[in-house]
């Protein structure tokens, strides 16, 4: 794997540099930063050290200091911040390092202030970040036991669409294409998986749990509520979305009862690859916000690019993520004049 920033030796520093500090991991909501948090553990481990703290960070405003006083509370002084974009809030993530030890560790485009920043690792959008995780302490942990989950996360992040990341799968998956992925063992794992993240969205450390013991037998339930609800939706994107014809977009604003998304996202970019998609949902913690899950799956339109342009101009709005997948939160006020800035 290449690095755009920072290498193995920067990791393996910081990693060697903890003695009786309090440690925390703080990682994304998706399975890949589930995957990053597992093999990050494991390495930590093997080094006689303990994670003290360990949370799951959505991408908003001030995504940092909503756990601020756990940290201060935990006495945490060195931190690992996994598949977490700085550029989600980087005013934040600067006051995250003033006052801690921090080691980023991430796949997302970044600002260019990163560069001159010590104690960050970047790859580029095609190596997720479990990947990243998996690579850099690749003497220092049992890799073939967690090989069944990089299987799984190259799959939910879709870095199997870089060709080596691709033939990795291959090595299990020999008859594995881009157009059957999904229905591999590791591919339906991956469904069953991102289910349960979505139903228990208020308690990811019950999932992260349930995939760091491979108590896979839990998770079929919950998967069968999630789906009919996404298949519901599907169902209905032809007929409730708009389509501007000379964009190549489609907008879908609906309102689901559970937190899906990213996953409908996902499943309906596949069917639509050509088309760029933005699904809009209410933001659960604020019904005065929306929310906002961007996919080009052949990355005509980049819709990191896309999702900021958008906002332009907007109060207490952010955007950021990757070219083909991205997400956005705008104030509800500003729906039209979102949209507006789309279009011009």
């Amino acid at each position: 794997m290449d690095f755009l920033k920072g290498n193995k030796e920067d990791f393996l520093n910081f990693l060697n540099s903890i003695n009786d500090e309090n440690v925390a991991v703080l990682t994304h909501t998706d399975l890949d930063g589930i995957s990053s948090a597992i093999f990050l553990n494991e390495i930590l481990k093997e080094k006689g050290i303990e994670c003290s703290y360990l949370n799951f960070l959505s991408l908003d405003k001030g995504l940092f200091s909503n756990v601020w006083g756990e940290l201060i509370e935990n006495n945490i002084e060195k931190i690992f911040v996994c598949d977490i974009s700085a550029d989600a809030d980087l005013e934040d993530f600067e006051k995250l390092r003033k006052e801690f030890d921090v080691f980023l560790i991430d796949h997302h485009p970044f600002d260019g202030e990163l560069e001159s920043w010590k104690n960050v690792v970047k790859a580029g959008s095609d190596d997720c970040a479990g990947l990243m995780v998996y690579e850099l302490g690749e003497e220092l942990f049992d890799r073939e036991k967690w090989r069944w989950l990089l299987d799984a996360v190259i799959i939910a992040d879709f870095s199997f669409k870089k060709k080596e990341n691709l033939e990795k799968l291959k090595e299990n998956y020999s008859e594995i294409n881009e157009e059957n992925i999904f229905e591999s063992i590791s591919g339906i794992l991956v469904k069953k998986i991102d289910a349960n993240l979505t139903y228990f969205e208020k308690d990811l450390r019950k999932v992260y749990d349930m995939v760091y013991n491979k108590e896979f037998d839990k998770l079929e339930e919950t998967y069968l509520i999630i789906q009919k609800e996404i298949d519901s939706f599907i169902n209905k994107f032809e007929e409730d979305a708009e389509f501007f014809p000379e964009k190549n977009l489609y907008i879908y604003y609906f309102k689901p009862k559970f937190k899906i998304s990213s996953t409908l996202s996902t499943l309906i970019s596949l069917k639509y690859k050509t088309k760029s998609l933005i699904f809009i949902v209410e933001d659960t913690k604020d019904e005065n916000y929306l929310k906002m899950s961007a996919r080009n799956q052949n990355a005509s339109e980049d819709m990191n690019k896309l999702l900021k342009k958008g906002i332009e101009g907007l109060e207490d709005a952010n955007a950021g993520g990757h070219a083909a997948a991205s997400g956005a939160r705008i104030m509800k006020k500003d729906l039209d004049e979102f949209k507006k800035n789309l279009l011009s």
